[in-house]
């Protein structure tokens, strides 16, 4: 997909697109997304973390960074891998997901727990911020 397609796909997108604190994501193919934020550091340092992970084999594939306008503001993203969501990231769905799975979720604790001591810390690991890779948990938010 060339920039000029990127950017359609996002202008049409934006608005009804997933975000958390810092992030929109905005679906660009079955297998591809783009990850936007409004600061370049911040985009540079998330997408650090997210390779760094990639490199341990758990966090989507990476593609390369994006700059795009967005009407009048400027955008910094980068193209991620698009993998099975675990939950609906958004409150209470979080919290009900982890009661309605108390095993799944005690998995996912011992995994992060095992991540920040030998790969890097990641915060804010609800059950919204998990995806599944070739039947595996993965991370698919690397802060901000």
């Amino acid at each position: 997909m060339n920039q000029a397609e990127i950017e359609k796909v996002v202008d049409e997108r934006y608005g009804v697109s997933p975000s958390g604190l810092s992030a929109v994501f905005v679906k660009l193919s079955d297998n591809w997304g783009i990850k936007l934020f409004e600061e370049e550091d911040l985009r540079d340092e998330v997408y650090a973390k997210q390779e760094l992970f990639l490199e341990h084999g758990y966090a989507p594939e990476l593609g390369e960074k994006v700059d795009i306008m967005l009407g009048v503001e400027q955008r910094y993203g980068y193209i991620t891998e698009r993998v099975e969501v675990l939950c609906n990231p958004d409150w209470p769905y979080t919290m009900l997901w982890a009661d309605q799975h108390p095993e799944e979720a005690r998995e996912l604790e011992d995994l992060n727990d095992w991540l920040c001591e030998n790969v890097a810390e990641i915060d804010d690991m609800h059950a919204g911020n998990w995806g599944i890779k070739n039947g595996e948990y993965i991370p698919i938010d690397f802060g901000g």
